[in-house]
């Protein structure tokens, strides 16, 4: 009965403290200075326009945004997630659609000719076996519509199979190629697991694995592919206490960019880092060839620095006489006799 009133008295005081204490929202407010953003853009622009006068190249660049953690991520997912910011990273970016060989009519159709998606096909039950299974997976879902009728707006310059995939780009040269010619790539998320050994490394290395995107609602699916080809994608690694994403190009005014990067840094940090705001360390602009300029440092409480002082005490060494040296060499010599 003791220990039951204990329990008690420690469950009233702990549901006092949670009722005094304020309530956190999960998105927390934004902690950066637009001015502050706005001089390391400007700062930015003009290193730009100096360098790439000097080198007669006057091509856009990307504005990379650096995230420095406090604590490294744990297991991350290797697929890109699609970042929403108030303004478009790339215009008409040339798309790639990875799909199933019983999808890709219908699909290239929709995406690449404009041509709208008919009725869906009306397919019997199967009995279950082996070879039925197989030929149903085959068997496209969706019938053509009229080529006739007003076509929408395409979203895809290219529509390529899992089959012709494994077989046209087996050598590395052909799957280079391939990454080269297309901005964005976007896949099937049914045949996603798949695609890793098939696409290889030459596509990670330069994170341009593909974006998962369900194609069996066609509904709205150009839509859906140039929101997320047009938009910014972040790739989390494991282990790593750095996020890089690109938000924004030198092309844009400078209002876009720093609202492109306010939005976007506050999206990835609410969305995807622990702690959100507390587990940040610092947040930094850069461009390809220059420094990075800070834009927001984080300020360390008293809890998080390491302690100088300790309690416990230290013992000096213990020495060790000759006796024990002497006893220590006949024991070995016992055991090995």
């Amino acid at each position: 009965t003791h220990i039951h009133t204990i329990l008690a008295i420690q469950m009233e005081r702990r549901v006092h403290d949670l009722a005094k204490s304020p309530k956190r929202s999960r998105r927390e407010e934004n902690r950066l200075d637009r001015d502050q953003v706005s001089s390391a853009v400007q700062a930015l622009l003009a290193y730009h326009k100096k360098s790439r006068a000097e080198k007669l190249d006057l091509s856009e660049e990307y504005v990379l945004v650096q995230i420095g953690l406090k604590k490294a991520l744990g297991t991350a997912k290797v697929k890109p997630h699609v970042i929403t910011v108030p303004h478009v990273l790339r215009d008409q970016p040339s798309v790639c659609l990875l799909v199933k060989d019983s999808d890709k009519s219908w699909v290239k159709a929709l995406t690449v000719e404009g041509t709208q998606v008919g009725q869906k096909k009306k397919r019997p039950k199967i009995d279950g076996t082996r070879a039925t299974k197989r030929k149903r997976r085959e068997e496209s879902v969706f019938e053509i519509g009229d080529k006739d009728a007003e076509k929408q707006d395409p979203s895809v310059a290219k529509v390529i199979s899992l089959s012709k995939l494994r077989t046209s780009y087996a050598r590395f040269q052909a799957r280079r190629e391939l990454r080269d010619n297309y901005d964005v790539f976007v896949a099937d998320d049914r045949i996603l697991p798949m695609l890793t050994k098939t696409l290889g490394s030459t596509f990670f290395s330069r994170r341009k694995q593909p974006i998962a995107m369900d194609v069996t609602r066609p509904s709205a699916l150009n839509a859906r592919i140039l929101a997320a080809a047009t938009m910014p994608n972040l790739v989390l690694k494991t282990g790593t206490n750095c996020i890089a994403i690109n938000l924004a190009h030198t092309d844009m005014s400078i209002d876009q960019i720093i609202d492109n990067i306010i939005h976007g840094v506050n999206s990835i940090i609410n969305d995807y880092v622990p702690k959100q705001w507390s587990g940040v360390l610092n947040v930094h602009l850069k461009l390809h060839d220059s420094v990075a300029l800070p834009i927001w440092n984080s300020t360390f409480s008293v809890d998080e620095l390491p302690s100088t002082t300790s309690n416990t005490s230290i013992e000096p060494p213990k020495k060790i006489s000759n006796q024990d040296t002497l006893t220590s060499k006949k024991k070995t010599s016992i055991k090995k006799t």
